[in-house]
């Protein structure tokens, strides 16, 4: 990070801590989050900046290589034009028109980009 940015920016992380699993019985189930702590690591961010976005990026960019992983099949267009026109279709479609489930509405009506009815 800081060979990337410089030493000009504020950069902290926020680490979720988990207990065991609540399912005793060996099966898979998600941990439970018991707490959260921050760490600086450059700079000096504040600490009322320091947040779970990292979480939304992860499920974004999650989401995302789960749509990109389609257009790597034969099927499709090798043109990088046809890429970068279904990339702009996918942001289109996940910023208006999919309403999310955290949200309740769209990104842009959360933001205020655009009218609610």
């Amino acid at each position: 990070m800081r060979d990337a940015l410089g030493r000009d920016i504020d950069y902290a992380m926020l680490i979720k801590l988990y207990g065991e699993s609540a399912d005793k019985e060996g099966r898979y189930s998600a941990p439970t989050c018991i707490g959260r702590r921050t760490e600086e690591i450059i700079g000096f961010p504040k600490a009322e900046h320091i947040s779970t976005c990292t979480s939304s990026a992860r499920t974004f960019r999650c989401a995302w290589a789960c749509a990109a992983s389609r257009g790597s099949r034969t099927a499709f267009s090798k043109k990088i034009e046809n890429h970068q026109h279904a990339i702009a279709i996918y942001f289109m479609h996940y910023d208006f028109v999919r309403v999310h489930q955290t949200l309740r509405c769209t990104p842009a009506m959360a933001a205020g980009v655009v009218e609610t009815h």
